[in-house]
């Protein structure tokens, strides 16, 4: 299953939503441990952000009088760790790229469930650099 974890960051402060961007095939039955079974609250959770880390605009870049934003799609394990993460859409500057990069790698997420089971997927995260 493919989703969206849309995040808006704006320099210091961060804030998150998130919005389904695109739906695959969800598993009929997905395989469900004993343990999980027996702590699951909810039979599905959506991916959501643990801590969002804050964004900060690059000295050169807001001396330049920079705006923008940068869309990064980053890729969840079933443990929510990041196993990946690339500039989808670029902000059009490349030093607030790798800022809205940075950014991502020290965001720490929790993965979606399905049926109690966590579930890896692909998400982007929204880096707002407007603000």
């Amino acid at each position: 299953m493919t989703k969206t974890l849309i995040l808006c960051c704006a320099l210091v402060a961060a804030s998150s939503a998130l919005t389904p961007l695109a739906v695959g095939a969800a598993p009929v039955n997905p395989p469900q441990s004993v343990a999980t079974s027996i702590s699951c609250q909810s039979a599905h959770t959506d991916a959501a952000v643990i801590f969002a880390a804050p964004a900060y605009m690059p000295v050169m870049a807001h001396e330049q009088g920079f705006k923008g934003t940068a869309y990064v799609e980053v890729a969840l394990a079933q443990d929510g760790k990041l196993a990946a993460a690339r500039v989808a859409r670029s902000s059009g500057n490349r030093l607030v790229d790798a800022a809205a990069l940075s950014t991502v790698r020290a965001t720490t997420f929790r993965a979606e469930s399905i049926n109690c089971t966590p579930v890896a997927g692909a998400y982007l995260y929204v880096v707002d650099f407007d603000e």
